[in-house]
């Protein structure tokens, strides 16, 4: 933990000050974790503590652009997270924890048996959570396939571990909100039975701590870019897809309307504990707010490709207005969103009360999402510009619609080149789009 530690501090440091002569390389914290988590092993009571430190070893690595490297460490860390049962610290676990004379003793999953202490219950819940956010973010940046499935039919796999609450209120009390996990969240069970229709799910509130608050819109974004990701090839496919759409689009509805609409550090300064994005870290709680709101409008985004798959299946069966709400409209709503969310963040680093810089509060994952709104107006552009050829006319309103959907481009564009001075990385994000713009304008 303190190796990881230390190397999360180089991070930081050497983004604000030059790191000292005498100070150790990066590199050579990066070998002392990987030393130090293979000891580590030797005791199950660290397991915990290992996880933590490979969250923060991912983490460093996808900063530094070495995906690959991200993605296998917190994928094998993930197993052994199941291994250990941390995925299932559910409502029975944690009311016999509370009062073992009055509940029965849930059975005991994984090698690290029951909580011990709520102080033993906060560790599992955030380290559990901590470890699926950054699953989920090296599965958005990679393309691969995330090591925790939230729609397995698997029992012994499900995700059942409570969303974390905030910092010092595991003694309790505890609502019936505070048991919810990710599927009440998706709105439906994650193991198929034929009485699923029957099912009542509880109300899931916004978690209080920024890091269940991060893992639900990670959780849905990736949600919608599988959805995304290919075509319906049979009709029990395309049915599911329409139904899968309905139920995510539900899902974001009820996660974006408990989300904070006033995305700025004053609005943020005003808000007090116990909240996600509260006064406690204002800093922190606007970069994390900005950017799970621009995952939750990616979301939408995505559902839209999503739908476009299916309305193109069997020569259009479907349409996108069949109860789907999917339309080009809102996509290009959620896009401007995300457009002036981003134009928001650089505008507040800039304001003379912002004491946190740019290269200390943004996350490389934001790049991504801005990344897919720069492509929804290309595409938007050339779709534009394919209905005057086709036609060959034009009129004031779709001119009008060409001349502002290049001026968000080149905004959005300018936002992810200021990332990109962070995170050189997202220079290929940069070709990619300029390619495509070459091609398509």
């Amino acid at each position: 933990m303190i190796n990881a530690l230390m190397l999360v501090g180089t991070y930081y440091a050497h983004h604000s000050d030059p790191l000292p002569p005498d100070c150790p390389s990066p590199e050579y914290f990066v070998y002392q974790v990987r030393s130090a988590m293979s000891n580590a092993l030797s005791d199950v009571d660290r397991i915990p503590h290992f996880i933590a430190a490979s969250i923060m070893l991912s983490w460093w690595l996808m900063q530094h652009g070495r995906f690959l490297e991200g993605q296998y460490e917190i994928s094998s860390t993930a197993r052994l997270a199941i291994d250990c049962g941390l995925h299932q610290t559910d409502e029975k676990a944690i009311r016999y924890l509370l009062d073992p004379n009055s509940n029965p003793v849930p059975a005991q999953a994984g090698i690290l048996g029951l909580p011990t202490s709520t102080a033993d219950l906060e560790l599992r819940i955030n380290v559990f959570w901590g470890i699926y956010l950054m699953d989920k973010n090296c599965a958005v940046m990679t393309g691969l396939p995330a090591a925790f499935d939230a729609h397995t039919s698997n029992p012994s796999l499900r995700i059942t571990t409570v969303w974390p609450k905030y910092p010092g209120t595991y003694q309790g009390p505890w609502n019936t909100e505070d048991f919810t996990s990710v599927d009440d969240l998706m709105g439906f069970p994650q193991v198929p039975t034929p009485s699923t229709a029957g099912l009542q799910f509880r109300r899931v509130n916004m978690p209080k701590s920024v890091t269940g608050a991060s893992a639900q819109a990670m959780g849905l974004l990736l949600r919608g870019l599988n959805l995304s990701a290919s075509p319906p090839r049979t009709l029990e496919e395309a049915n599911a897809l329409r139904n899968n759409l309905i139920t995510l689009n539900q899902a974001i509805s009820r996660f974006t309307a408990q989300l904070p609409r006033d995305v700025t550090l004053p609005a943020i300064k005003k808000r007090g504990p116990p909240y996600a994005f509260s006064a406690t870290v204002p800093h922190l709680a606007f970069f994390c707010l900005a950017e799970v709101r621009c995952a939750a409008y990616v979301v939408i985004i995505k559902m839209h490709q999503a739908a476009q798959l299916l309305e193109q299946f069997e020569g259009g069966v479907y349409r996108l207005s069949d109860g789907l709400g999917m339309g080009e409209e809102k996509r290009m709503a959620a896009a401007r969103a995300v457009l002036e969310i981003a134009t928001n963040v650089f505008e507040e680093l800039s304001t003379p009360d912002c004491d946190l810089s740019a290269k200390d509060g943004l996350c490389l994952i934001s790049g991504y999402l801005w990344t897919n709104v720069a492509v929804v107006f290309i595409e938007h552009t050339a779709k534009l510009r394919r209905d005057i050829a086709a036609k060959g006319t034009s009129s004031p309103a779709v001119t009008g619609e060409i001349q502002r959907c290049l001026s968000d481009l080149a905004r959005m564009l300018d936002a992810i080149r200021r990332m990109a001075n962070v995170f050189p990385v997202l220079k290929l994000q940069i070709d990619m789009l300029d390619d495509m713009m070459k091609e398509v304008i």
